[in-house]
This record gives structure tokens, C-alpha cells and sequence, in this order.
């Protein structure tokens, strides 16, 4: 699994799973607030800077979870008592009170660190911390030079108002998205390909199936919609948890006026991309193939902001750098034809004829997928005359 480049883990000691904190190791620690060495060595969070390089935090302390563990009482040397493991409010109440000590289920305050990486609970100095109340998101109120070295923050002009690209003329309410490759990438989930499920995109990447460089085809933005009313969970069932509309499509096997295919400054095709479309829209990214099918896809969405223009160097590069710069791409010369997304037309692919990359175009200004209108008849036509009724085959009801 890669790791960002420059990341520093400040400690080793600690973890942000939806689990307990690890056990206190020695030496123990003793709070002024509690009466007993705090067991568990607690959880992290919202860091903040402080005058002369300085790292505020909030620690809790505690168990910090509602999902309970064992774990706790055999690093006590303690036999373990009845429901003390599995989640829920009750049983992690069970667990601390089990513990029969002075000591929080988290109880959270400001410190500072004295050195980084941290290698113990105890090396973090108090700032402030209060048992009547949780101390959380604080900031130093000082100078902004005290921190930044510098009396204020660069001013910027409003991306709209300083755009230079002809893309984009002053106050447009578009932005430009690019990248100077999708197949330079690092979207393989850890664990492998899965057939049911996502879990696998928990850790690191999110390809959909096994597939080659070969079969990216070109990219899709996805629109993400206000929900209509309050039953989210009952409208929204798809792998993104969000209403989407397809903003758009577009190929990027680039090829010159000539039909030669495009090479990158790193000698590999060209898979360069550069769309206008509409700022303050949050957006998901699809690797696709030319066909249209997913091949891999965001998980959280970004957008822009009008005037904006934001490229990157790869598609979900991080453990290494870029193997090419975006201003060196085809994408980025004067040859490339912009595709232009929310203008009142919906560009989607439509498969491959020799070297071209078919294109389809309609209405409007997105194309939103539903269940009812547009896959339930698909199976009604073609698959419930086998996989329907009272025996469907293979026990696979599509009715």
C-alpha cells in the first residue's frame, strides 16, 4: 500500500480505526484529572500549528470507541468479564466500567508535542484539559507571523476575475480539470479485485475489475445531485452512496491531425486529458473503457471554482513522483480540442472502430441512470423468461 511522499506517522502509539486505543505501554501514565494510571494510550486528532515550528492536538483519552475489546484486560493481566467485545454504546460502557478504575471512556484536551514522532503518551505537554468538557479544534491566537513568518497570506484575485486560459473568459462560470495521464496511476486495491462488495477500496485504490493500461479508454465525470427528500436510503443504493449525472465522457487515446498516436515526454501513449465544466459542481473522476464500463472510479468528490484551472501529474500517483508534467502533454498544446461538459449537450463513448473512439452525444445537461426506467427493462426483456417466476434459474431472480 503506498504511503504519500514526506509523510511523517507522529505516533506509532495510537491508530484512528473505529476500535479501542491500544493499551497504555510503560511507563504508565498518571493524569491529574484521574486517580488510576490511564490504561488505554488514546487517539489523536486535529493538529494545529503553534509559534516556533510548534504541533497542537487534541488527545483523548480512553477508549475513544464505541465498539469494545477484550484486548484491554489481558494487557492488565486481568481475567475478562462477560460483554466486553462488540460494538455498541452498552457494550463499551460494560468494558470501562469492567475496568472498576478512575479512568475516562475518552475524555479529550489540547496538547502540545515536545518532540515528533511522538513515542509515548507521556512525552505530550498539557495545554488545557478539562474533565467537564472536550477540548477539541484548538488554534493558537496569535499573530499570523508568529507561525507563517510572514504579517498576512498572499492575496489572491478571484480565479474568475485573473483566468488567462482562452477556455475561459473573465467571470465564466466554468473551470478547466486535467491530468497528464491516466495510465500513470496507483489505483490497484491492496487486497485484489472482489466480486461482491467494495470493501477493497478501503485501502488504496478502486479498480473495478482486472484490467490493462490497454483498456483505458477515456474518462467520465459524474455530477453529484441534491438529495430529493429525506429517505436517502431508500433512493440512493449505488457503490458512489451519492445521485449522480453523467456530466460527460471523452476519450484520451490522443493521436496528432496525422492519426499517429501521441507520446508522452516519458515515452509511453499519451493519455493527457483537459475538460471545461461547470465550477462549483461537485465532481467524481471514472477510468473507462471505450465502451463506457467503469473501470475505476473516486470515492470522494472534489470540485472547482469558477476560472479555475487545476491539473495534476497522474491519476492517483502518490508514493513516487510523476513520471511527466501536465504542461508537457498533448493535453496541453494546441492541437488538443477541449470537450466542453454542462453547455447543453452530454458527449458518451460508444465503443471503438480501428484507432477511433466512437462518440454519441445527447440532450441536455447530464444523464442520469435509473433503476426503474432503465436497467429494469433491460432484465424484463432479455433475462426473467430464465430468471424469473417461482424457480428463477440458478436461484437468480431478476424479476
Amino acid at each position: 500500500i503506498f504511503v504519500p511522499r514526506d509523510i511523517v506517522n507522529f505516533a506509532a502509539w495510537t491508530h484512528s480505526d473505529d476500535m479501542p486505543s491500544f493499551p497504555m505501554n510503560r511507563p504508565m501514565v498518571v493524569h491529574p484529572n484521574y486517580a488510576d494510571p490511564l490504561p488505554f494510550a488514546g487517539k489523536l486528532g486535529h493538529p494545529a500549528a503553534l509559534p516556533g515550528n510548534g504541533l497542537m492536538m487534541a488527545w483523548g483519552k480512553g477508549a475513544c470507541s464505541t465498539v469494545a475489546h477484550y484486548e484491554i484486560f489481558s494487557a492488565l493481566g486481568r481475567a475478562v468479564p462477560p460483554l466486553t467485545s462488540g460494538s455498541g454504546g452498552g457494550v463499551a460502557m460494560n468494558m470501562i466500567t469492567s475496568l472498576e478504575m478512575d479512568t475516562p471512556g475518552c475524555d479529550v484536551g489540547l496538547y502540545r508535542a515536545t518532540q515528533i514522532p511522538s513515542q509515548h503518551p507521556g512525552d505530550l505537554e498539557m495545554i488545557v484539559d478539562s474533565k467537564d468538557w472536550h477540548e477539541i479544534m484548538g488554534r493558537a491566537v496569535v499573530p499570523y507571523a508568529d507561525i507563517h513568518g510572514v504579517d498576512h497570506p498572499d492575496t489572491i484575485e478571484r480565479a474568475d476575475v485573473r483566468t488567462s486560459h482562452p477556455s475561459l473568459e473573465t467571470g465564466t462560470p466554468f473551470g478547466l480539470l486535467g491530468a497528464a495521464s491516466i495510465i500513470d496511476r496507483e489505483t490497484d486495491p491492496k487486497d485484489g479485485i472482489h466480486f461482491v462488495g467494495e470493501y477493497q477500496f478501503n485501502l488504496q485504490g478502486t479498480d473495478t475489475i482486472d484490467y490493462t493500461d490497454d483498456d483505458l479508454c477515456g474518462v467520465r465525470i459524474l455530477g453529484i445531485m441534491p438529495n430529493r427528500n429525506r429517505n436517502v436510503v431508500d433512493e440512493i443504493a449505488n457503490i458512489a452512496g451519492e445521485r449522480v449525472s453523467i456530466l460527460g465522457e471523452f476519450p484520451v487515446l490522443n493521436r496528432h491531425a496525422d492519426g499517429s498516436r501521441a507520446i508522452d515526454a516519458s515515452g509511453h501513449p499519451d493519455t493527457s486529458f483537459l475538460v471545461r465544466m461547470p465550477a462549483n459542481t461537485p465532481y467524481l473522476m471514472q477510468g473507462i473503457d471505450c465502451d463506457g464500463r467503469t473501470l475505476n472510479t473516486d470515492q470522494t468528490w472534489q470540485s472547482l471554482r469558477p476560472g479555475e484551472q487545476k491539473t495534476c501529474n497522474g491519476c492517483h500517483v502518490h508514493s513516487r513522483p510523476a513520471r511527466t508534467q501536465f504542461d508537457t502533454t498533448f493535453a496541453a498544446s494546441s492541437e488538443y480540442a477541449i470537450p466542453r461538459l454542462g453547455e447543453g449537450t452530454v458527449p458518451l463513448l460508444a465503443g471503438k472502430s480501428g484507432n477511433s473512439v466512437q462518440t454519441r452525444t445527447l440532450p441536455g445537461y447530464g444523464m442520469r441512470i435509473e433503476f426503474t426506467r432503465d436497467i429494469k427493462p433491460i432484465f424484463d426483456q432479455h433475462c426473467i423468461a430464465c430468471h424469473g417466476g417461482s424457480a428463477p434459474a440458478a436461484g437468480l431472480a431478476l424479476d
